[in-house]
């Protein structure tokens, strides 16, 4: 019976046939040959494989990843600023080569999983964007430009101080002259700020507080919310706003604290006939208020106490001399004083210190509005120095006031051991008639009249009569005597427009309860002290900036070739420079503004702009492109 062939299934390798089976198998075998040595490989290629296929690892994107996500949370939590995380991360060595790696095993993965289709433009074209991104952020980190430029107020500029200089271009304050210490990196071109506007919200007021004293002491903004007590952080003291007043001032009534007299004082009144032209509280012991002065009468009144006998005789017997206009230098170390007459401008010089100052300025009616430090008028009424301490150094210049001479405007403080002092006849060097009250305990008060710096007369009256005053046409009266005045302050409204806002506030202190009026607006405002005085409480306007706007001029040898507002976010552009609008100053006392300016110059982010191009190409093709060729591949099929 014929044998039936055996049939393979099909995919079923072949079985090696044994040796019996084989139709060779009596034939003579032949000699075992060596076996194939593979060839050998270079170990150049050995390597550059290895590299390749390191870089074709999805695990090398994620190590990476993970390096640069690791060093943004650094960079982002723990750094203080952007300029230190920019110093210790974004713009290092190590930073960068973590990007170029990225962009490498980015690129490498790319050219590795592309199998040349049209279907996978989309993909191409996303993996592309990142890499061209990633090439863009290291061309700006390397060879793009960041610094500053401040300006004042037609003021030009041609030169910006890069991030990483650290002496800066100085602007002059007064005059506006810029001082160049460091010439920084040129421009090529200049820049004039020709305006700065700023805008701000409708005025809202808070109180602000300060705590401790020196040079740190705390500072704390508190909205005032009528009724809540809210704490000072990190210290024993709370506030609370008990109400508010649109349009509030102070009245002061003025009491007797007792009968010894620690600051006697005299309720004055004036009159020509029946009506009146003068009225006035004097007080002896304070040199700002012991005297009145009527300017169309050329009168001035003043009020002294005598505590001796000598002295009371002698006041009657005097006519005082003129107060000269002069600054008083004293050096308590040495003990040395001396007095100088005012110059403005002009430099003193006194070796015993050794002391050097410079007389800056002078205001007559001295007073702070919104353009800065002005007078108010030509009158000498509230007479002010400005005088800088040029050597020992103490910090910035100061206002010496003629009537308040224990207190000094200053800015970073004079010299401890240099103390000023300025003088000023004020209105009284154009007084022709000196009437002066002269007046000591159990005694009766004596009118002293002198005229043209001579004594005219001398008559004792009482307190609460009329007296003619010899030789003129009026009477003088001193309604009211109190030994030791104070006075109680009373907070009245008025019904007209809101001029004038204040708060009444509450302070809970280590000292117990106490309760402060705080006015917002001069005259009226000033600071509040606790009993301790380590807490000092103010309630002031804070009008939050609404924008702020810089109108700059290009020049080009000297001739204008573009001219721009900016402001926030809105910059302008010229040869590869954009400067934007990052923040501001305000001269106090001149009232000009100072814009600050960002100066960027990034070649890479032309490079950056194509990138993104390149990712909204390769999504759109993704989610509209690639959907469509699908159906496509499914309708021919």
């Amino acid at each position: 019976m014929p044998q039936r062939p055996k049939v393979r299934p099909v995919g079923v390798p072949p079985r090696k046939l044994a040796r019996s089976d084989s139709a060779d198998a009596h034939t003579p075998t032949r000699p075992h040959a060596a076996p194939p040595v593979p060839p050998t490989s270079e170990p150049d290629d050995d390597f550059l494989s290895a590299v390749w296929k390191l870089l074709c690892s999805v695990k090398l994107a994620i190590v990476l990843l993970v390096f640069i996500t690791l060093a943004c949370i650094f960079a982002t939590t723990l750094c203080r600023s952007m300029g230190a995380a920019k110093a210790l991360v974004y713009r290092t060595w190590w930073f960068d080569a973590l990007l170029a790696l990225l962009a490498a095993n980015l690129a490498c993965c790319t050219v590795h999983r592309w199998r040349f289709r049209f279907r996978q433009t989309g993909f191409l074209l996303t993996h592309l964007s990142i890499i061209v991104v990633l090439i863009g952020g290291l061309i700006g980190s390397r060879l793009g430009e960041r610094g500053h430029l401040d300006l004042w107020e037609g003021d030009t500029g041609d030169a910006f101080v890069p991030e990483k200089e650290t002496k800066r271009i100085k602007t002059a304050t007064k005059g506006h002259a810029r001082e160049d210490v460091e010439p920084g990196k040129p421009l090529g071109f200049a820049l004039r700020l020709d305006k700065f506007v700023l805008e701000k919200y409708g005025p809202d007021y808070s109180v602000y507080v300060q705590v401790g004293g020196g040079s740190k002491p705390k500072e704390f903004r508190f909205d005032p919310k009528p009724g809540v007590r809210q704490k000072v952080r990190r210290t024993s003291y709370a506030i609370e706003v008990v109400e508010q007043a649109q349009n509030a001032y102070p009245h002061f009534a003025a009491v007797n604290k007792s009968s010894q007299p620690h600051n006697p004082a005299i309720e004055l009144e004036l009159r020509d006939g029946a009506e009146p032209f003068g009225a006035a509280w004097l007080e002896a012991k304070k040199k700002d208020r012991s005297s009145f002065f009527d300017k169309p009468r050329g009168l001035r009144v003043s009020y002294v106490w005598c505590s001796t006998e000598e002295s009371y005789a002698s006041q009657q017997q005097s006519v005082d001399e003129p107060v000269r206009e002069q600054l008083v230098v004293t050096i308590p170390k040495t003990g040395v004083q001396k007095e100088f007459e005012v110059k403005v401008g002009q430099e003193i010089t006194i070796p015993e210190g050794p002391v050097r100052l410079k007389i800056l300025r002078y205001e007559p009616d001295f007073v702070i509005g919104h353009e800065g430090v002005t007078s108010r008028s030509a009158e000498p009424n509230n007479p002010a120095l400005q005088v800088e301490a040029l050597e020992p150094a103490g910090g910035r210049p100061q206002w010496l006031f003629a009537k308040m001479p224990d207190f000094g405007m200053t800015h970073g403080g004079q010299a401890k051991d240099v103390q000023l002092r300025y003088t000023h006849p004020g209105q009284d060097a154009q007084a022709k008639e000196h009437l002066k009250i002269v007046h000591a305990h159990e005694r009766p008060p004596v009118l002293v009249v002198a005229r043209d710096q001579k004594l005219f007369a001398c008559v004792p009256f009482k307190v609460g009569e009329a007296l003619q005053v010899p030789g003129a046409a009026y009477t003088l009266k001193v309604a009211t005597f109190y030994p030791d005045k104070g006075e109680v302050m009373e907070v009245r409204t008025r019904s007209e427009a809101p001029t004038s806002p204040a708060a009444r506030v509450k302070v809970f202190g280590p000292r117990g309860e106490r309760e402060f009026w705080l006015f917002a607006l001069e005259p009226f405002a000033h600071p509040a002290a606790y009993d301790d005085g380590q807490l000092h409480l103010v309630y002031a306007e804070t009008r939050e900036d609404k924008d702020y706007k810089s109108t700059l001029t290009v020049l080009e040898n000297g001739q204008p070739v573009l001219n721009k507002t900016i402001e926030v976010n809105d910059p302008l552009t010229y040869k590869g420079y954009a400067f934007y609008q990052a923040r501001y100053a305000q001269n106090p006392e001149t009232g000009k503004f100072q814009t600050g300016l960002q100066v960027v110059r990034d070649p890479g982010l032309p490079v950056i702009y194509v990138g993104f191009t390149l990712l909204v190409l390769g999504v759109v093709f993704a989610l509209y492109v690639k959907p469509f060729l699908k159906v496509g591949e499914r309708v021919s099929e």
